[in-house]
């Protein structure tokens, strides 16, 4: 889905600058995603799409210093676990700048959550969905909030973007624009009869609730960037593991639990499985308990599993009751 730009063309408009990027040709309604395989459901964790405005017109607007942009947007779930933007590089951006994320309620209010990164994680020259990850956050379902965006550094040539579209396709927010730190915020374009819409998803995790799977059952798609330094911390393995118990073919998470099985333990019978679970004091885990089925036998693959707070749930596939 992602097409080189060429042809690089600036605007000057309400004292910001918007970029040409017209040989992307990556258009995408609000009803489809960018990937067209669908996203199933699990029993476990999962991250699901609550609003997206995801059709560009052509053109982004530059993340230059002291310039700062907002969409506002209305949530329909109580938690925000993430957002993601689409942006692209052009011209030739200085090889180092922060963009800033951040939610808020207001627009000249404090900051719920906010998140930076850096653009060695951003391609120069193609149009990417950046993730933009931070701890949940607690929204009121049917209030206006906004994801403010910001770079801090580039010029009107040079610079990182971000994508919108101007045909007012997202009737539950709209694009914001302020030009410097002292001035005020303004509907953006300003004295537009169309008001634009950036293009960005906000994401909600809701580990357990299947019914609350939303149209399309959308997920967090696989292009998303993950954004970050990961390093090995830790290396957990079952108090009485064996070879082929398959320890960790899948895990569930909650907080500083986490549910972990092997549904080839053998401890009830060949393949008849069980599961660990694991507690995180500070920086390390620790095995708190391993967990098998009252009527367990062989071949049940018991080990499928979920968790919320002190509950857990483990299904066995091929349990023959």
């Amino acid at each position: 889905m992602r097409k080189k730009i060429v042809g690089i063309v600036v605007f000057m408009l309400v004292a910001t600058a918007v970029v040409s990027a017209t040989n992307i040709n990556v258009k995408e309604s609000n009803n489809i995603r960018l990937n067209s395989e669908p996203y199933e459901p699990a029993p476990f964790e999962w991250w699901r799409v609550d609003q997206k405005q995801t059709t560009q017109g052509g053109y982004g607007i530059t993340l230059i210093p002291p310039e700062t942009n907002a969409q506002s947007f209305t949530p329909t779930k109580d938690k925000l676990t993430a957002v993601s933007l689409y942006l692209f590089g052009a011209g030739t951006p200085p090889d180092k700048v922060n963009i800033t994320v951040s939610i808020r309620d207001n627009l000249t209010g404090s900051d719920l959550a906010t998140k930076t990164i850096d653009t060695s994680v951003v391609p120069i020259t193609s149009a990417t969905w950046i993730l933009f990850d931070f701890e949940d956050i607690s929204v009121t379902p049917e209030s206006k909030y906004f994801i403010v965006c910001s770079g801090d550094a580039g010029n009107a040539n040079n610079a990182y973007c971000w994508l919108f579209s101007s045909e007012d396709l997202y009737a539950r927010g709209e694009a914001w624009h302020k030009a410097t730190v002292g001035s005020s915020w303004i509907q953006w374009p300003s004295g537009s009869t169309s008001p634009a819409d950036f293009c960005f998803k906000t994401y909600f995790r809701n580990p357990l609730d299947v019914s609350s799977t939303p149209k399309n059952n959308e997920m967090m798609p696989s292009e998303v960037s993950m954004v970050g330094d990961w390093t090995e911390t830790q290396k957990l393995l079952a108090s009485d593991g064996t070879a082929g118990d398959c320890f960790g073919n899948l895990i569930a998470m909650d907080g500083d639990y986490a549910l972990i099985p092997a549904n080839h333990d053998d401890e009830n019978g060949a393949n008849a499985g069980s599961a660990y679970v694991f507690v995180r004091t500070g920086n390390n885990w620790t095995q708190q308990a391993k967990l098998l089925p009252d009527d367990g036998a062989a071949g049940d693959m018991f080990g499928s599993p979920a968790i919320s707070g002190d509950t857990v749930l483990i299904g066995a596939s091929l349990d023959d009751d």
